[in-house]
């Protein structure tokens, strides 16, 4: 038995064998994270040293018989996976910094995560040597759950967690399901806690079955344990109201990682605010252009009205006589414009229209930040690419409110001029 590793002559029993670590139990309860008690905790508080003594001692229904299940799970060493069930790949610090990669297939999308889809993703270490592809289904049964920092018991399962129940069984399965492959990744190559090598990763709500009776760890929430989301740019909002709620938060310390999105928002929010200045003072602009257009097309122009109308033209074509030079003086200056405004933001696309990579930008700056851990947030904000690209209809929309502004607002000024009798426009002063 490969347990049985130490030996040596006992005063009282003469020589003997002995467990290099004793069976024992780390089965915890739903409620409150108990320890189940069980006979196994007592035997292990004896230090559950054997004589060997007796044909039947390993059969079952005796002490050695735990002795044997300890073996067995020793021997499923080798063949035991870890599988990590989430609801969001971003939940997974690895996967949220970016350190994790798909190298084949895709991610599990949000749907399948919210719906418990049967689909998993599996890494390289573990596809390659069992020749597993994307498409392949694979037979996920789960023996026990351990809701602690899985990192720390990398190689060393049977030391950090026991496979035995209270009551010195080895667990049964509370899960099993096909499972298709739908990505292999790559962990990066680095230790992390949320990633260890031949994890696999499921949708949490794919498992269907309760785990109340297969927990075979636990430990306190820590940084390694507990990663949750909340809305972008609500973390001042919701780290006052945690407090205020919950009183006891105030031991804890929570950290809040949004990638740089703060200082994103931030530089966008004053991009916005500069925006709606510049937009206030093109609209400010372009109404006083209207109206001194209007003023020396229209209004400026009533005595000739009046003394065309006196000649015998119609209404309708001292109207098509003022407004003809008008409309297609509006027409040329709202397509120029729309045009110019069409390159100048071509132009300010910034380092991507210049043909500079983000590499040759970031040469620019006089310090380095490689080695700063504050400005890890920082440079994912400056790596991100932002691309502002204005609707196609904005480019039509905006001539043709203008041309409509000043062609309804032209035809109010020449009805109301044209209500006024022609001989009292002949007899008044020009005040042009």
């Amino acid at each position: 038995m490969s347990t049985v590793i130490l030996s040596g002559e006992c005063p009282a029993h003469g020589f003997e064998y002995q467990s290099y670590i004793a069976p024992y139990s780390s089965q915890y309860g739903r409620e409150e994270n108990a320890v189940i008690v069980g006979d196994l905790q007592t035997e292990r508080a004896r230090g559950a040293v054997a004589q060997v003594s007796g044909a039947d001692f390993y059969e079952e229904g005796h002490p050695g018989y735990r002795y044997v299940l300890w073996a067995e799970q020793y021997e499923m060493e080798d063949y035991l996976f870890l599988t990590t069930g989430t609801n969001s790949l971003n939940l997974l610090p690895s996967w949220h910094e970016e350190k994790a990669k798909v190298v084949a297939g895709r991610k599990i999308s949000a749907e399948e995560f919210a719906a418990g889809a049967t689909v998993c993703m599996v890494p390289d270490m573990l596809a390659g040597p069992n020749q597993l592809e994307v498409g392949d289904k694979i037979s996920l049964p789960l023996l026990c759950v351990c809701y602690k920092d899985m990192g720390s018991s990398l190689g060393r399962v049977p030391y950090d967690f026991s496979l035995l129940n209270a009551e010195g069984e080895l667990y049964e399965l509370f899960w099993e399901q096909a499972y298709e492959i739908v990505g292999i990744y790559n962990a990066g190559g680095d230790f992390t806690h949320d990633m260890v090598d031949d994890m696999l990763i499921i949708p949490a709500k794919s498992v269907q079955a309760s785990d109340n009776e297969n927990i075979a760890c636990y430990e306190p929430m820590s940084k390694n344990t507990v990663s949750f989301q909340i809305p972008n740019g609500s973390i001042a909002e919701f780290d006052t109201a945690l407090k205020c709620v919950v009183k006891e938060t105030e031991n804890l310390a929570i950290s809040y990682d949004d990638r740089g999105y703060a200082e994103i928002i931030q530089s966008l929010e004053a991009s916005r605010s500069i925006a709606f200045l510049l937009l206030a003072a093109g609209v400010l602009a372009a109404l006083a252009i209207i109206a001194l257009l209007l003023y020396f097309f229209v209004v400026k122009e009533r005595k000739r009205t009046a003394i065309e109308r006196s000649l015998g033209m119609s209404k309708r074509q001292c109207r098509v006589s003022l407004l003809a030079g008008l409309l297609v003086l509006t027409i040329a200056a709202t397509g120029i414009g729309s045009i110019g405004g069409v390159l100048a933001l071509d132009q300010v696309q910034g380092a991507e229209a210049k043909g500079e990579t983000v590499e040759q930008a970031n040469s620019r700056f006089t310090y380095d930040t490689r080695y700063s851990m504050w400005a890890e947030g920082r440079e994912l904000a400056e790596n991100v690419e932002i691309e502002v690209a204005a609707p196609v209809a904005v480019y039509f929309a905006v001539p043709l409110g203008v041309f409509l502004l000043v062609l309804v607002l032209s035809q109010v000024l020449l009805y109301r001029s044209f209500q006024i009798d022609p001989i009292h426009l002949l007899s008044t002063k020009d005040k042009g």
